[in-house]
């Protein structure tokens, strides 16, 4: 399902079709924040960078959104897993604090969904649910909200979020290659 798809989906959802509890923007804001949750991410394994001599930035891959580890691997094969006190990701920039040694770079980490396939969609309307709840319950405490629920309420909406997705995680986790991110 693309972003709009999952957009009128949760205005359905809540109930809230003429944008009366929620705006459009923050409907939009709470699908895309839902679809950046790891747990649908595509776990990515790259081994397209070289070790340069003194080379201390290297441009991270756009297969990679996120870094969980860096490999070395050295010319028979052999990956040895870097340290993290030796290197950080800025923004699409892997830099190293040591020049590594020579050999192949194993960049291990996630790509962020950019749709979502029907057996996720439950996960990302849960998710969408609660960051709707959480913003209710924030202007309920700025005391901007004319609304009938009470804060009870709002609470019960977000509890009950938290456990469906808690369930839709379970249901959806996938083989991650040996890796932990």
């Amino acid at each position: 399902m693309t972003t709009s798809e999952l957009i009128t989906k949760l205005k359905i959802m809540v109930r809230d079709t003429t944008d009366t509890k929620w705006t459009s923007s923050e409907k939009t804001e709470a699908v895309t924040d839902a679809m950046y949750d790891p747990a649908l991410a595509t776990i990515v394994e790259d081994e397209t960078l070289t070790v340069v001599s003194d080379q201390q930035d290297y441009a991270i891959p756009s297969t990679i959104d996120v870094l969980g580890d860096v490999y070395l691997k050295d010319s028979d094969g052999i990956k040895a897993r870097l340290s993290g006190d030796n290197w950080e990701q800025i923004n699409t920039t892997l830099r190293f604090r040591l020049y590594p040694d020579t050999g192949t770079l194993v960049l291990v980490g996630y790509k962020h969904a950019t749709t979502i396939t029907d057996d996720r969609v439950n996960l990302v309307m849960y998710l969408s649910v609660k960051k709707l709840y959480e913003m209710l319950l924030n202007k309920l405490l700025s005391g901007f909200l004319v609304n009938d629920m009470t804060m009870a309420e709002v609470m019960t909406a977000i509890d009950y979020a938290d456990r469906n997705i808690e369930r839709e995680r379970k249901r959806v986790q996938r083989a991650n290659r040996g890796y932990q991110i």
